[in-house]
């Protein structure tokens, strides 16, 4: 058994729900039997939706999904003293999310977000509810370091705009810095660092910052030097795995938008780790149990989900015509009636 504990809830314009039913023929193809989505609402506006879609495709395929949503920042019409988030998560609690999502670690994220800290007294009812109802958060750790140095960066980040040494953005150890302090104050919360932190290829690093801070875990989304170290230092690799079998979870797809190709990315990331010769169940606990432990299945209730339907078209409705935004106002009422359609 397989579990993508990390694909980003993707939305390349495809009709709703044939856009679901092309997702899961792209994840059976991986072989995935079931699939973690990775909400960024976070992101912008145009991301408002994404929670939405999240449930859509739960609804259709309930046994094979699990739901991280992310926080709402930029739904009209809302403000800390009454859509704070403490409230939210208590909401998607009631819904039955299964985790939460936090891009807001990426630092042009977090600039969408107001740039609040992380350790930032808004945040202190939000994770408090998690570690007290024992739900697990996927908490982007900054981004590789050399996106802050313009002597290494490549052009692929620069022209995505992923460059962050300037005066407008939060600096790699400042948010590093917030991360591990969020794991020291809420010690029973637990806290997955994906893409293995962004931290390979200096495993001892890592390894210390799994001694200090039990309740924090690695998802193994695999990146370029990961599929390096397969090859070049892969005894050390191995070792790393079976001393932590059981805190590392795999994860795979991320973004995705010709999920026609999504098994590509799956078969590589199963080969390099089959290369590396893990016991079995050191294997198991990567692809399922690690996971599984932290994150039993939940139930959406369809009643909750109502309401919070209900609580976003209220709100579009009362937005005035704004070409822009046009088309993520129509794409979240989209993904509102068809929500609507498949409970009623």
């Amino acid at each position: 058994m397989k579990i993508d504990a990390h694909s980003h809830m993707t939305d390349n314009g495809m009709p709703l729900p044939e856009m679901m039913r092309d997702m899961k023929a792209g994840f059976d193809t991986s072989g995935f039997d079931a699939v973690c989505f990775a909400s960024d609402t976070s992101a912008s506006f145009d991301a408002i939706h994404k929670n939405l879609l999240c449930f859509l495709y739960k609804l259709m395929f309930p046994q094979s999904c699990y739901i991280f949503v992310s926080l709402d920042y930029h739904i009209p019409g809302t403000r800390y003293d009454t859509y704070g988030f403490g409230a939210q998560a208590e909401m998607f609690a009631e819904i039955g999310v299964d985790g939460f999502h936090m891009y807001e670690g990426k630092p042009n994220a977090r600039n969408a977000c107001g740039n609040i800290p992380l350790t930032g007294e808004k945040y202190k009812s939000f994770f408090s509810f998690l570690e007290r109802n024992n739900m697990p958060v996927s908490l982007h750790p900054a981004d590789p370091p050399e996106f802050w140095d313009i002597n290494y960066l490549e052009a692929y980040p620069f022209e995505k705009g992923w460059f962050f040494d300037d005066l407008v953005h939060s600096s790699y150890q400042e948010i590093w810095d917030e991360v591990l302090a969020v794991a020291k104050t809420y010690p029973k919360l637990k806290i997955i660092l994906p893409q293995f932190g962004f931290l390979l290829p200096d495993l001892p690093k890592m390894a210390g910052i799994l001694e200090k801070h039990k309740n924090l875990m690695f998802d193994a989304g695999p990146m370029p030097v990961f599929y390096e170290l397969c090859t070049n230092n892969k005894d050390e690799l191995r070792a790393f795995f079976e001393k932590y079998s059981n805190r590392i979870i795999f994860a795979c797809t991320g973004v995705c938008n010709d999920f026609t190709r999504a098994h590509e990315k799956a078969e590589k990331a199963y080969a390099a780790i089959d290369s590396l010769g893990l016991q079995a169940s050191t294997a198991k606990a990567l692809y399922t149990d690690n996971f599984t432990a932290i994150c039993p299945y939940k139930p959406l209730n369809t009643n909750a989900l109502v309401d919070y339907c209900n609580f976003i078209a209220q709100r579009l409705d009362k937005c005035p015509p704004a070409p822009p935004r046009n088309a993520t106002i129509h794409r979240t009422r989209e993904a509102i009636d068809a929500i609507r359609d498949l409970l009623h």
